[in-house]
């Protein structure tokens, strides 16, 4: 009985020290958001591949919303569903978006690009939210177009505010 306490104990203590060794290594790596989600959930390549080419056809599209802006709807499990939002700012506008869902547990990333030039279709990755994090706010400080892009995690099934 004593040797099976000892091997829990043992287990407890390497699965910690697994999750210090990936802060650790965070810390130098700086892994973006979705890079964590891959790794910590241990997502595999082609599906993770597919997730993030549909992130990729947002950038072929304009939906353009006026501030403020609110939507209501619901992510099914590998439906591979993102939704993208043009927005013109001025300088010391402030946007803020927040993603509610009926779960705390639900991953949802949401990234901020500036769009480079007047006439071309080329943006520029500007800000993202953290892991886990289903906020993100961001100043503006020249007067420009952004591209709002929120995609849930692949499992994701549950309805959603924006």
């Amino acid at each position: 009985m004593k040797q099976i306490k000892f091997l829990s104990l043992s287990l407890i203590l390497i699965i910690s020290g697994c999750s210090q060794i990936n802060k650790a290594s965070d810390f130098i790596t700086n892994p973006t958001a979705k890079e964590q989600y891959k790794r910590d959930l241990n997502i595999s390549d082609e599906l993770f591949q597919i997730w993030e080419n549909s992130a990729e056809t947002v950038f072929q599209d304009s939906v353009g919303i006026n501030l403020p802006y609110a939507e209501t709807g619901k992510f099914f499990p590998k439906g591979f569903s993102v939704y993208s939002y043009e927005v013109k700012l001025q300088p010391g506008e402030v946007l803020n978006v927040d993603v509610k869902t009926d779960s705390t547990g639900q991953v949802v990333f949401i990234e901020l690009f500036e769009k480079i030039g007047d006439s071309t279709n080329v943006f520029e990755k500007i800000k993202t939210s953290g892991f886990r994090k289903k906020r993100l706010s961001f100043e503006a400080h020249k007067k420009a177009t952004y591209k709002l892009v929120i995609q849930p995690e692949i499992e994701a099934h549950t309805p959603f505010t924006f």
